[in-house]
Parts: C-alpha cells; sequence; structure tokens
C-alpha cells in the first residue's frame, strides 16, 4: 500500500493556529481582494472575454469560501 501525504495549506494552518489578529487581517485582505475581482469580472464580461470573466468568477467563489472558513475560525 502507497502512502500519500498531504500538506496543509497556509489557510489551514492560519486557522489551526487560532491567531485571531492574523486571521482578521487576511479575512481584511480577502475583502478587498473580494472587491477587486468582482469588479473584474464584470468588466470582462462587458468587453466579451467570458473565459477572463469565468475565471474571475472562479475566484470569487474561493475567496468567499475562504473568507466564511476564517470568519468560523474567530
Amino acid at each position: 500500500m502507497k502512502a500519500t501525504l498531504t500538506r496543509k495549506t497556509d489557510l489551514e494552518i492560519l486557522i489551526e493556529s487560532r491567531d485571531k489578529n492574523a486571521i482578521n487581517a487576511l479575512i481584511e485582505q480577502k475583502e478587498i481582494a473580494l472587491e477587486e475581482v468582482i469588479n473584474n469580472a464584470e468588466w470582462y464580461a462587458s468587453i466579451g472575454l467570458d473565459e477572463m470573466a469565468d475565471n474571475e468568477v472562479a475566484r470569487q467563489e474561493k475567496l468567499i469560501r475562504d473568507i466564511e472558513r476564517l470568519k468560523a475560525a474567530i
């Protein structure tokens, strides 16, 4: 049987640390990034770059999930 190693993400490590100051700082950064990605998706869609808009929507969904996980950890 082959063992597989999984490495924790930086987000998982931060959540496990329970460092509320660092978690709050990251939430703020991700919320700013979320605003930017929403604007980017709208702009790409408005000029017909649907694939780029889809990529930004995927980024938006990941940021939302990350923010929710971080807020739950506080």
